[in-house]
């Protein structure tokens, strides 16, 4: 509510004491999550030395950037800040490694994707194999109704012809 009206010291007030709470509580993802939201006030208030330290933080503590996504964002907003402060060899290595991420999340998601196509074939194979066996199922019903058909109509002309014949 503080970050949207634009009061970052109330903002600040109260992210701390919620992350004073998310560390009594041992609530580490919420803990990341507050500390990342102290990093967007001291942005919008222009402190990027500030900001840039949350954001150090942030990588050592290691669990905000356990997802690739978190990491990626975590790198680029480093990035961005050390651009701001002109740190560009900093804010470079740090985009350096925004890069390597994005193609190892790009791999694993044309991976996933490539998964997820072979499933869909393999079904669809197993769905035309079904679908040939219960054609080849009907028509084998079919030649034993026929071959029944004949049979019968022999059985019947024989039987027709014995009675011919006798009278």
């Amino acid at each position: 509510y503080f970050t949207t009206k634009q009061q970052t010291a109330n903002a600040l007030n109260t992210l701390a004491k919620g992350i004073k709470n998310a560390e009594k509580y041992n609530q580490i993802d919420l803990l990341q999550m507050l500390k990342f939201r102290v990093y967007n006030i001291y942005l919008m208030q222009k402190d990027y030395v500030k900001a840039k330290d949350v954001l150090l933080n942030l990588v050592n503590d290691k669990v905000l950037i356990q997802e690739p996504l978190n990491k990626k964002i975590t790198y680029q907003q480093l990035a961005s800040v050390n651009e701001i402060l002109e740190n560009y060899t900093e804010a470079l290595d740090w985009q350096k490694k925004v890069n390597a991420l994005s193609d190892s999340i790009q791999n694993a998601n044309l991976i996933e994707k490539i998964n997820e196509l072979e499933v869909i074939h393999q079904t669809n194979e197993k769905q035309k194999k079904i679908e040939w066996l219960e054609f080849q199922n009907q028509q084998s019903d079919l030649l034993n109704k026929n071959k029944q058909l004949q049979i019968s109509l022999l059985i019947g002309s024989i039987v027709l012809i014995s009675i011919i014949t006798l009278l």
